[in-house]
């Protein structure tokens, strides 16, 4: 038999032993050996206190599990959800056993905590079915919160979280009333229906609530693929209008070169042939050049973001070089996200280009065998702004005052921290370079 101090040491120190079990099975990538340690070591400590000194040692090693959690893992707001799910799948277990104890050998707590045999056969039973509910538990979760790019709001996150601690309590509550009345058989059947319906009841919230998400979150996915068609259409709409464009000044050219000839007017064809199509020669030369290099990239959104920028800064009489010298086949990162960054990057630099004497965009882009280099470098005048203050909403040195470029390709990087930028200045030109491993 155990005295009764004994019982209450083996009780004490079995329930954060079980609940840091719980813990490390639920957490989805699992927490090391020394995060799971110290997690275990405080609240060994904090109960201990609690049980023989006073309660509000439980719950400030409560408050430092959730802050502790939310240290490490910053990304996964999540991760916060695990402690009380552990400690309500703790509570279905235990009340399930009690029951099945007093149903099948007539043990009650009163027995169970004091018969070595019983409590050894309790705390195996307990044990296992809490480590297999769990198991359950972290698949569902899985699967809906981490296999899955879901990004809830943070309010219906924190919303979740407080109904998940309030169910907590109050199964607490219930529990910390039984031991004062002593617990009998409607105790124990109530204390696990109560748990159950609770801990149901915030997973089905939390179910309903990522379904509705799943369904938001692919239809923003498909509107910003169709947002991208819609650009990528009107691109290759524009390159047909330049070919059509190219067509009919070539049926003209032909058409004068055949009257000067007509007429035998060499001399005039001679100035003619000098003044105009020299240099229409060359134009075609770098638009031509300019887009057999732009067939190494693969991604048919960025190539034909870039084929209609580059087409465009020529026509506007920008000396442009690019430089692709082998195939890019995958970007990892966001196609919309990527196409919004190199419209907003090609779009100042061409902009910036014509205000200079003599305007040059280039674009540098090469698969460096683990990231994507990405180098966009123009002439500009400068005009005194900053690095910081060009990234800042409404500060602009346009006539119009938009100054939301920079700052929402800011907004971007935010969403993408993994991608390396950096602006400078060198030898007169603009550079933004980009790295963007490939995953």
């Amino acid at each position: 038999m155990l005295t009764e101090t004994q019982s209450l040491l083996i009780r004490t120190i079995s329930t954060p032993c079980l609940i840091s079990l719980g813990l490390y099975i639920l957490i989805y990538p699992k927490l090391k050996k020394k995060q799971i340690s110290l997690i275990l070591l405080v609240s060994l400590t904090s109960m201990l206190m609690a049980s023989f000194y006073n309660m509000l040692f439980a719950l400030v090693a409560a408050a430092f599990i959730f802050a502790y959690l939310y240290h490490i893992r910053k990304d996964t707001p999540f991760i916060l959800f695990m402690f009380p799910v552990s400690y309500l799948l703790l509570v279905i277990c235990d009340n399930t056993i009690s029951l099945i104890f007093f149903k099948v050998f007539q043990a009650g707590y009163d027995i169970i905590n004091y018969n070595i045999a019983y409590w050894i056969i309790f705390n195996f039973a307990n044990c296992t079915s809490y480590c297999i509910l769990s198991y359950l538990v972290s698949i569902f979760l899985r699967k809906f919160l981490y296999h899955h790019a879901i990004s809830l709001p943070k309010g219906i996150v924190w919303l979740l979280l407080t109904n998940l601690i309030l169910s907590c309590i109050i199964v607490l509550t219930n529990v910390l009333a039984g031991d004062k009345i002593g617990y009998n058989p409607s105790n124990v059947l109530f204390n696990c229906m109560n748990a159950f319906v609770f801990f149901l009841v915030s997973n089905i919230i939390i179910y309903q609530c990522l379904k509705v998400n799943q369904r938001y979150y692919k239809a923003q996915e498909e509107l910003k693929q169709y947002e991208s068609l819609k650009e990528y259409t009107a691109n290759l709409e524009q390159l047909y209008n330049n070919l059509r464009s190219f067509k009919h000044d070539y049926v003209n050219i032909m058409t004068s070169i055949s009257s000067y000839l007509d007429e035998k007017a060499y001399d005039e064809l001679f100035d003619f042939f000098h003044t105009n199509l020299v240099p229409l020669k060359n134009e075609l030369i770098q638009s031509t050049e300019s887009l057999n290099l732009l067939m190494h990239v693969k991604p048919l959104e960025i190539k034909s973001l870039l084929s209609y920028k580059m087409m465009y800064a020529i026509e506007k009489n920008i000396s442009v070089t690019i430089d692709i010298p082998n195939d890019i086949t995958q970007i990892s990162m966001n196609a919309v996200d990527l196409t919004r960054l190199l419209g907003i990057y090609l779009d100042n630099a061409i902009e910036a280009a014509l205000e200079s004497p003599n305007p040059k965009v280039n674009l540098h882009l090469a698969d460096m065998d683990g990231y994507i280099a990405l180098i966009i470098s123009n002439s500009f005048l400068d005009k005194g702004l900053s690095f910081t203050d060009m990234t800042s909403l409404h500060i602009t040195t346009k006539e119009k005052g938009q100054g939301i470029g920079l700052h929402n390709a800011s907004l971007i990087f935010a969403k993408n921290p993994s991608v390396f930028h950096e602006t400078y200045i060198e030898n007169d030109l603009f550079f933004q370079h980009l790295q963007i491993p490939n995953n």
